[in-house]
């Protein structure tokens, strides 16, 4: 494990004038009195931070994260005064967490403008409005997400089948921007020819 960041989010972009981060690595539960102990003894203090954004991520110290690998639980407190009001999502991908960089999975990645791409989770849940499909996904042709019709379908009629595979083999060679280049590789090959047959059937 090479890193890890501190992140957490806003649902809407906020202006903070003042926050402060308390992070600390132990084998304590998170209880009143030991919130208290972090805001004077902490492993990790960032304080007086001011920021205008709806995400906002900071790198822990090494001590903290070798401290927190060693066992028990790394623990995060953060205070605000914004002058306009801040709202912090605490549920799902966007609560505040601590993301592990190095040892992501690269999967197909579904982002808020629409279109796919294949990044590490950690990468893709970082993200706002994204959503991850799992190690190894891929995105469809023409950089779509997975949800967005079937991969492999090349003429858009719902299903994998022999019109599909033939207009693998009739495009067969280089061939830039082409339907059948479901990979994007600028040549339909052996890859897409494959891509038709794992997918062979009624889209799901």
């Amino acid at each position: 494990m090479s890193a890890a960041t501190f992140t957490w989010n806003h649902p809407q972009t906020s202006f903070e004038d003042y926050c402060g981060i308390y992070i600390d690595a132990d084998n304590q539960i998170l209880s009143s009195s030991y919130c208290s102990e972090m805001r004077t003894n902490g492993d990790m203090m960032l304080l007086s931070q001011s920021y205008t954004g709806s995400q906002i991520s900071y790198e822990l110290t090494s001590e903290v994260l070798v401290e927190g690998l060693a066992g028990g639980y790394i623990c995060t407190q953060i205070s605000s005064s914004a002058w306009s009001g801040v709202s912090y999502i605490n549920y799902g991908n966007l609560a505040p967490r601590i993301i592990i960089n190095g040892i992501s999975p690269i999967g197909a990645c579904c982002l808020s403008n629409g279109y796919c791409a294949e990044l590490p989770q950690h990468t893709c849940e970082n993200g706002q409005n994204t959503v991850f499909y799992g190690p190894g996904s891929t995105c469809g042709s023409d950089s779509t997400c997975p949800s967005d019709g079937c991969d492999g379908d090349i003429d858009d009629d719902g299903q994998v089948n022999v019109i599909d595979l033939l207009a693998v083999i009739s495009a067969w060679g280089p061939c830039a921007d082409c339907a059948a280049d479901l990979d994007g590789s600028g040549s339909v090959d052996i890859s897409d020819l494959l891509n038709v047959m794992d997918n062979w059937g009624t889209c799901q």
